[in-house]
This record gives C-alpha cells, structure tokens and sequence, in this order.
C-alpha cells in the first residue's frame, strides 16, 4: 500500500488565518474529507504529517488521501473507536458488540461488549490485541509517554493505564470526578499535554484537568476547567484546548480563560490540532446505527490556526 502525503487543501472554502486572540469565521474551513454513511470517531496524525481517521460502524481505519478515503485497515469487530500512536506504531479501542443505543446513558449497557486494544502499523498491518476485563469499556485513548497509554473508562468511572511494555493494564486514577452522577457514564475523551491530562465527563457536564508528575502518576486532584463536555477534543501545543460541542468548538486556554472559537459549525465527535499547530481538524458526524437521523455524508474539516 503506498504511502502519500495528504494534506493538501480538497475542496477547499477558503485558505484564511484564524488567530488563537480572536474567534476564528466560518469562511476560513476547509473540507478535507466527505464520506457516506459513516461516524467518523476519531482522528490520528501519522508520523508522515497524513491524516488517519477511524470510521466506528464500518470497522475501518482510513486515511485522508487526494482522492477521498484510503483504506488503511479493516477490523474484524463490529466498531472502532479512539486511536493514539504508541511507540512505533498505533493503538485503537473497539469492540466484538454494540450497545443497547437505547440505554446509551446506562453504565450497564457498556459492559461485557468485547472491549479491546488492537495495535496496527502505518501500514496497516494488525500487530495484535489485548483483550480487557468483561465489565470495562474504553472510551478516549492518550499517548501519555512512549510506552504507556492512559485510557478513559467510560462506564468504570477510571482512567486506566496500559504499558506496551509489560502488556499490563492498570488503574492510573481513580476519583469522583471521573464518575458519572446518578447512575450515568462518566469519562469520555482523554488528552495528554504535558504537564497536564484532561478529559471530559458528560456525567458531570465539564471538562477537567488533573496534573501528571515527574514519575508520570497523578500530581494531584482533578479540577474542573470548563462548564461544557463533549465527546473527544484537541489540546494544541500551547496548551489551548479545542471542544467540540453542539454546532461549536469552544477555545479553553492554559490560564482557565475561554470563548467561542467557531459558531454554527457541524462538529461531531473528535478534533485533532496538528503536531506543528498549524491545523485544527475536526468531524462532523453522518448517519449510523446510533444517529440514524442524521446527515448521510460525514465530514472532515480544518482551519489554520496562527501564533
């Protein structure tokens, strides 16, 4: 399979500047990607700079190429999830069955799904899995070092660790404010940008932070740093924190002080700010099995952010 460079601008809008000091407009996005029928989860940038996205229902992993999708690989579950590069090669969460979408809320309703890691080359190459306990269930996934992964244990209330090393999971942290309230799911995206992991927690409605110390255990007690969650979000460089939410994206800075960075935007369930932070990504979400009404085509787009 031959590796290109793509990120190139696909139908673009426009080829503006949004500045981190001000809200960014609507005529500054670029459409970088359009797909059928698809729940884009989440968004991976290679060590190429290519853009790899994970489509949940169809159990694939492409890539953002010239021409549209470029199948990466194909898993044999019925969804895939969250990604984070591990080493020299990536992880994605996913599961043998679906949930009772019906029951989306309910803790129970994510347990004893099948849920495991598989570890994939660029290439696509399946390197392995590691199954997890029956009850667990993985949401968000974040490189916190070149061989430990912390992982968001949506319906356990926990931010799990797993070591590539060893190939042991454990607990990382666990604590209130990772719960759900009454009987609700609570952790959902996780994000490390040393010195700090934040996650979100729709149980809690916010986003949170808890600082990582110098031996990469918790330094601390999580805070509350935004009065909105999501589903999966980007921490840029700086530390600027990009949350999707509703028809936004929200703009959280290192000092607690927060605005609307874009309005009346399609968002869905990821955004990704590029290595360099030149580029935030973000989807927006098609139909599938758990929204059947929504739009058929799915979407990615990008913005340039300046410093």
């Amino acid at each position: 399979m031959k590796f290109a460079p793509c990120l190139a601008p696909l139908l673009t809008l426009a080829a503006l500047v949004a500045s981190p000091a001000q809200a960014a407009s609507v005529s500054d996005i670029e459409t970088v990607f359009v797909g059928d029928n698809d729940f884009i989860e989440s968004m991976l940038e290679a060590p190429d700079g290519s853009i790899y996205f994970s489509s949940a229902f169809k159990h694939q992993i492409g890539r953002v190429g010239p021409n549209g999708r470029e199948l990466i690989a194909e898993l044999p579950q019925a969804s895939t999830l969250v990604m984070a590069r591990l080493g020299d090669h990536f992880v994605v969460t996913g599961q043998d069955k679906l949930p009772d979408f019906s029951h989306m809320q309910d803790p129970a309703a994510w347990s004893n799904l099948g849920n495991r890691l598989t570890m994939i080359s660029y290439q696509g190459k399946i390197l392995g899995t590691k199954p997890s306990p029956a009850e667990w269930f993985f949401n968000g996934v974040t490189q916190l070092n070149r061989n430990v992964l912390l992982i968001a244990g949506q319906n356990q209330g926990t931010i799990f660790s797993y070591d590539a090393r060893t190939g042991e999971y454990g607990t990382w942290l666990k604590h209130e404010l990772i719960m759900g309230k009454n009987n609700t799911n609570g952790i959902n995206g996780i994000q490390y940008r040393a010195p700090w992991v934040y996650y979100t927690n729709a149980g809690q409605d916010g986003t949170f932070r808890v600082r990582v110390g110098a031996n990469g255990k918790p330094a601390g007690v999580p805070e509350k740093v935004f009065d909105k969650a999501g589903d999966d979000f980007a921490v840029a460089p700086d530390g600027t924190v990009y949350l999707p939410n509703g028809d936004k994206i929200y703009r959280i800075r290192a000092n607690g002080q927060s605005d609307v960075f874009l309005d009346g935007v399609g968002v869905g369930a990821y955004a990704l700010v590029t290595r360099n932070g030149q580029w935030l990504y973000w989807s927006a979400h098609g139909r599938s099995q758990m929204m059947p009404k929504a739009p058929g085509e799915s979407k990615i787009f990008r913005i340039r952010l300046k410093h």
